[in-house]
């Protein structure tokens, strides 16, 4: 068998990986198997057990690769840039706005239950919220932006309000853009400009 370049390998695990997240966007985390993300990826099963040991450990891989920025965002010059780069992709999945909600909250769903999932969600929604809250914190510093509370509470009612206008446009049919445009108009109602 050719030795495969560090590229061509690259290339494949995030093949995977974006396979793997679509997957569970579909099935849900306990619905997808190894077979769906093969088919998925259009690769072997072989391929995808010499990058990951267990289905769990590809679940893992895929939460903590399409939740890690690549580069520092820089920070926005006022609230509307700044809400307006929540509703925006931060990082490319291949994935529909609505297969990616779909993945993260059967993610989130399953992580409710399932310890070595919960154990990968937790830095990962600390990271983000930290993010943010330096990101709120530098706004505020700028002028031209009041918060009502503190920083923390203000992203946490900013994440509580993006997760669960995804959950209920998951429920409702409704879009995922419309959910983010009412998401929107929430998340300025927190500040006074």
């Amino acid at each position: 068998m050719p030795k495969r370049d560090s590229t061509h390998m690259t290339a494949q695990r995030e093949r995977i990986l974006q396979a793997a997240l679509g997957c569970i966007g579909a099935y849900g985390v306990e619905g997808t198997s190894i077979a769906h993300i093969r088919k998925a990826a259009g690769l072997s099963a072989g391929t995808i057990y010499r990058y990951f040991a267990s289905k769990e450990d590809l679940v893992v891989a895929a939460l903590e690769h399409f939740s890690t920025y690549e580069t520092a965002v820089p920070i926005p010059g006022n609230w509307a840039e700044y809400r307006a780069g929540l509703m925006k992709e931060k990082r490319l999945t291949g994935l529909s706005s609505a297969e990616l909600d779909s993945a993260m909250l059967h993610l989130m769903a399953a992580a409710l239950s399932a310890d070595y999932l919960r154990a990968a969600m937790r830095p990962v929604i600390e990271r983000n919220l930290a993010e943010q809250r330096q990101v709120v914190e530098a706004l505020v510093k700028a002028g031209g932006t009041e918060i009502a509370g503190t920083p923390e509470e203000t992203v946490r009612a900013v994440a509580a309000v993006g997760i669960g206008m995804s959950w209920l446009a998951a429920l409702s049919g409704q879009s995922a853009e419309a959910a983010a445009e009412e998401a929107a108009g929430i998340i300025d109602r927190l500040v006074r400009l």
